[in-house]
């Protein structure tokens, strides 16, 4: 198949691309595609009938969303001269079996258009609204099998970590990994009646199952979605978020955040199934953790520089996941809270990405105020200058002000403040309360020396917003009134002695139990 004559149109370039499952021929019109004779399981391609089988079915599925690209399944056959060649009405033995597509030009395809800076919104709205309708389309799998359909789900998810766990310390720590275990289970378990219903529903589908941006391709003003999964059912057969939740994930993955947000937002619109947005970032976790599994299975298979970088995707994979893991969903107040020098604005700044939240800091709006560049330092004392009773008042009840106007619009968000008196900590809990938010309070600590050395670097930052230094910090302490745990609230205290990686994480993996509970 790498020599021109085999084929019955003329042929001048010939280009070869091989995956673990098939090898494709591509030729200046047609691409050809062959399934290798192998079983993995979830995938068995090991004699020429099951071969033949998936060609077919690979037709049959994709010509849902590429009717003109999809054209034939051709068997290669053998003369009495042992001369090979594409036929589909000839005589000669039947030993191999060939998907015929149309060549998509490779301009045309969504990364490109991307990278070129040619995908315009009006595209995401058109892709959003072509998969709203197939998904209508789709055969829906029957009710009596929606149990099952959402068993296989968990079986799918429980998968992907059995099949994964020789990749902590490669590619994922062992916090990380136990992370998304317990996010992946508690969600599922959570959310389990969700699930069912929608099953019932006819929400879980026959869909695509494999809906990345190379899978898709704008040519001659018409889209293309293509290479849906055809080897095994049950990958396909899923909840139509779960679909859209694929494409998200490979968006953002890519770095397209903002291009993921205009096909959920649309794909909510056009199908006015707004459960979706509940199920999105479950979802995303789950394929990003089995593209960082296809990633670690490759790493198995190579060596040398091929392999570092198949585990750095995993990696990449994995860092994602955890981000889906960990991100808020229902609107919360974090207060993160405690003496200067124990690291409150560190740990804030170290959160605010991973819980996809914006981090409103009481150094920086006391000098907005004030009308007082974040810089500039003032070095009065303890409860004097810029730091008196009233203006610490002013500077909370603006810090609460900001908070309301992100709840109001449904967004999270952290205080990064001391919080030393009960009635400020109490007024944020209420600031919560009245927009039906969670609140929960973090209080770092660390020991009296570390605090004081943190303080001391900080004075030679010219850029921090923080006046606090060491001569300040035994008067700061002796004021602080301690948080009871009678106090209202989700309480943590969180030591921040360690390395800043390994503490955000921790923090971040506490938090999501509290808040659960």
């Amino acid at each position: 198949m790498q020599e021109p004559r085999f084929y019955p149109h003329p042929v001048h370039e010939i280009k070869l691309t091989e995956t673990h499952i098939s090898y494709v021929f591509l030729t200046e019109s047609f691409v050809y595609k062959v399934k290798k004779d192998v079983d993995f399981g979830f995938l068995d391609f090991s004699s020429l009938a099951k071969r033949e089988f998936y060609c077919r079915e690979e037709l049959r599925l994709n010509k849902r969303l590429a009717p003109d690209m999809y054209l034939e399944v051709i068997p290669v056959r053998k003369d009495a001269r042992g001369r090979l060649f594409l036929e589909k009405d000839a005589g000669g033995e039947i030993i191999e079996y060939v998907l015929k597509m149309l060549r998509l030009p490779e301009e045309g395809m969504l990364p490109r258009l991307l990278e070129r800076g040619q995908a315009a919104t009006s595209l995401f709205q058109a892709l959003a609204g072509k998969l709203v309708c197939f998904h209508n389309a789709a055969e829906a799998i029957e009710p009596e099998q929606a149990g099952e359909a959402v068993q296989t789900l968990q079986a799918n998810m429980s998968e992907n970590f059995a099949q994964t766990r020789d990749l902590q310390d490669r590619a994922v720590s062992p916090l990380r990994y136990r992370t998304l275990q317990d996010f992946s289970q508690w969600f599922f378990n959570s959310h389990r009646e969700i699930l069912n219903t929608r099953a019932l529903a006819g929400r879980f589908r026959e869909g695509h199952g494999d809906l990345r941006m190379e899978h898709i391709c704008v040519y001659q003003e018409q889209l293309y979605i293509f290479d849906c999964i055809e080897f095994n059912e049950r990958f396909r057969c899923i909840d139509v978020a779960a679909d859209l939740s694929f494409l998200l994930m490979d968006l953002e993955y890519n770095g397209y955040w903002d291009r993921a947000r205009e096909v959920e937002q649309a794909y909510c619109e056009h199908s006015g199934d707004q459960e979706i947005r509940i199920l999105l970032n479950f979802y995303k976790c789950y394929y990003a953790c089995t593209r960082a599994k296809v990633a670690g299975l490759r790493s198995t298979e190579v060596r040398g520089r091929e392999q570092d970088d198949a585990l750095q995707e995993a990696e990449d994979y994995f860092a994602l996941a955890f981000c889906y893991a960990v991100r808020l969903v229902r609107p919360t107040v974090i207060l993160v809270c405690g003496l200067m020098g124990t690291g409150k604005s560190t740990l804030a700044r170290n959160l605010a990405p991973y819980l996809g939240v914006e981090v409103l800091r009481s150094d920086v709006l006391r000098k907005e105020l004030l009308d007082i560049p974040e810089s500039e330092r003032h070095e009065s004392a303890y409860g004097q200058g810029i730091y008196t009773p009233e203006m610490s008042r002013l500077t909370y009840a603006r810090l609460f002000t900001r908070a309301a106007k992100h709840l109001h619009a449904g967004r999270s968000v952290i205080l990064d403040a001391s919080f030393q008196s009960r009635r400020e900590r109490r007024a944020a809990l209420d600031t919560a309360v009245d927009f039906g938010a969670r609140c929960a309070i973090l209080e770092c600590v660390c020991s009296e020396q570390t605090a004081k050395e943190r303080l001391n670097l900080r004075m030679q930052d010219q850029s921090e917003a923080s006046d606090g230094r060491q001569d300040l910090f035994q008067a700061q302490k002796e004021a602080y009134e301690p948080i009871l745990a009678e106090e209202p609230g989700k309480q943590l205290q969180i030591s921040t002695e360690g390395a800043e990686e390994e503490c955000r994480d921790e923090t971040l993996e506490r938090l999501l139990d509290l808040l659960r509970g």
